[in-house]
């Protein structure tokens, strides 16, 4: 992510991870009140996720995020049942990420003060909440 990236205000879960300097950093870690916030959105929420035969690297709004990797979580989303009922014969596993994702240390350090240089678009939303369950890039 840069100056430029994303191209416009971009919304996702907390949990969800950008792809900076070869690493998956979670959108929760990355929040500095500045250029990235958090919202609070209530409860009516969709999230929309993009899954593939392996974790990838896509582009949203021209920021380099993971896609859906099933952590063994694909139990609590509402279309539970009709993913199973499309795919009987799924294995159930938890698949390989495609980067290190990264919690803490010197590196998410050296990320988020890179990341505290920049700032927010004109006109973007500034409200901020601890009890967020979105993000607002």
């Amino acid at each position: 992510m840069g100056q430029d990236a994303p191209t416009r205000d971009l919304r996702v879960s907390p949990e969800h991870a950008f792809y900076i300097d070869g690493m998956l950093i979670a959108a929760h870690d990355l929040v500095n009140g500045n250029s990235i916030l958090q919202e609070n959105v209530g409860t009516d929420l969709t999230y929309v996720h993009l899954e593939f035969e392996s974790h990838e690297i896509i582009y949203a709004e021209g920021a380099p995020v993971e896609s859906f990797v099933d952590d063994d979580s694909r139990r609590m989303f509402d279309n539970a049942a009709e993913y199973s009922l499309l795919y009987p014969g799924a294995e159930r596993r938890v698949a390989p990420v495609c980067a290190p994702r990264i919690d803490s240390g010197w590196e998410l350090a050296s990320v988020r003060a890179k990341l505290a240089g920049y700032t927010a678009a004109p006109g973007m939303a500034r409200a901020t909440s601890a009890g967020a369950s979105a993000a607002i890039f």
